[in-house]
C-alpha cells in the first residue's frame, strides 16, 4: 500500500510539472522516486542499504527541498489581493462572532433578570412593564372628578369625557327636549365610557324598567349585538336609587362584520328632575384592570338633586 502511495505522489508531481503549476526538474522527480523506493525496500523488504547511502539520500532531499522552493512560483499581485480580502473577511467574521456572543450574553442577562423580577413581582406585572398595558395605565394614573350634563352626573374617570353629538333615537325625537352626551373611546375600544342626561318635554313619572328597555334598544342600534341582559337594583353611596343592567355583547363594526370577542358592559340608569341619567361602561375583559376601573367609576357616582327630589 505504501509503494502505491509513493507512486501516486510521483504521478501527482509529474501532473503538476506537465500542467505548468510547478517548474520541477525531471531529474529531481526521478531522484525523489528512487529515494522513496529504497526507503520502502528497507522498511518492508528488510533490504540492507549500502554504506553511506542514507547520508547521500539525506543530502539529495535537502537539494530537492531547495529546488522546490525555487519551483514554487511567487504569488501574483492578484493572489496577494485575494488573500488580503480573505483575511479581511475572516477578521470581520470573527468580529461579528464576538458581537454575537456579547449580544447573546446581554440578552441572556436581561432574560435572567426578567425571570427573577417576574418571580418576585408576578409575570403579569413583568409583561405589563415590557409590553405596556393601556388599561393598567388608566387604572393607576391620575383620575379626574367632573360633572356632566343637566341634571348633572358627577363621577371620577381616568380621563375627561368629551361632549359628542348624541345619537338620534325615536324617543329623543318625540319626547326629549334636551340631551347631553359625553364619551371616552369607542364601543370596540378596550374601554368605553358614556354619560348621558336627557330632559323630557312634558313632566312625567319615569318608570326605570320601561326606560331601561328603551335604552337597551338604543344600545343595540348603536352596534351591541347578541346582547345578554341581567338586571339588578343599584344605589349610590349617598343613597340615590337606580337600576343596573349588565352582561355581554358582540360589537358590530360594519354592516357585515361583528367582532367575535365579547365585550362586557354595565349600564346604570337614574330618573329625577323630569329627566333621565345614564352611565355606560363597556370594556374588553382583561381579567383585572378594566374591572377595577368599572368599580371605581361606580363608587364615585353622585347625582345633582333638585329640592323637590331631595325632600
Amino acid at each position: 500500500a505504501l509503494e502505491s502511495t509513493s507512486d501516486e505522489l510521483i504521478t501527482r508531481l509529474m501532473m503538476h510539472k506537465d500542467s505548468g503549476n510547478f517548474d520541477f526538474d525531471l531529474e529531481t522527480i526521478r531522484k525523489l522516486d528512487s529515494i522513496f523506493k529504497r526507503a520502502d525496500l528497507v522498511k518492508f523488504a528488510k533490504m540492507n542499504q549500502q554504506s553511506g547511502q542514507a547520508e547521500v539520500d539525506r543530502k539529495t532531499i535537502e537539494e530537492i527541498i531547495n529546488e522546490t522552493h525555487e519551483a514554487v512560483p511567487e504569488p501574483t499581485e492578484e493572489e496577494l489581493l485575494e488573500n488580503q480580502e480573505y483575511l479581511e473577511r475572516l477578521r470581520k467574521r470573527r468580529k461579528r462572532r464576538k458581537w454575537t456572543l456579547a449580544i447573546s450574553g446581554i440578552v441572556a442577562a436581561v432574560v435572567l433578570a426578567g425571570i427573577i423580577y417576574g418571580s418576585l413581582t408576578g409575570f403579569d406585572n413583568l409583561k405589563d412593564k415590557i409590553l405596556g398595558n393601556d388599561l393598567r395605565e388608566l387604572s393607576e394614573g391620575r383620575w379626574i372628578k367632573s360633572e356632566y350634563g343637566n341634571p348633572a352626573v358627577i363621577l371620577e374617570t381616568p380621563v375627561v369625557l368629551i361632549r359628542t353629538e348624541a345619537p338620534v333615537t325615536n324617543a329623543s325625537k318625540s319626547e326629549v327636549s334636551a340631551k347631553d352626551f359625553f364619551t371616552y373611546g369607542k364601543m370596540n375600544s378596550p374601554l368605553y365610557i358614556m354619560v348621558s342626561t336627557s330632559q323630557f318635554k312634558q313632566k312625567q313619572d319615569i318608570a326605570l324598567d320601561t326606560a331601561l328597555d328603551s335604552v337597551l334598544d338604543d344600545l343595540e342600534q348603536s352596534g351591541a349585538k347578541n346582547l345578554i341582559v341581567k338586571r339588578d337594583d343599584f344605589e349610590t353611596e349617598k343613597g340615590i336609587k337606580g337600576l343596573k343592567a349588565y352582561g355581554e355583547f358582540n360589537v358590530q363594526v360594519s354592516d357585515k362584520k361583528v367582532l367575535k370577542e365579547k365585550s362586557t358592559y354595565e349600564l346604570l340608569l337614574f330618573a329625577q328632575q323630569n329627566g333621565l341619567q345614564e352611565v355606560l361602561i363597556v370594556y374588553q375583559n382583561d381579567g383585572k384592570y378594566a374591572e377595577e376601573i368599572k368599580k371605581r367609576i361606580e363608587a364615585s357616582i353622585e347625582l345633582e338633586i333638585s329640592e323637590k327630589d331631595g325632600q
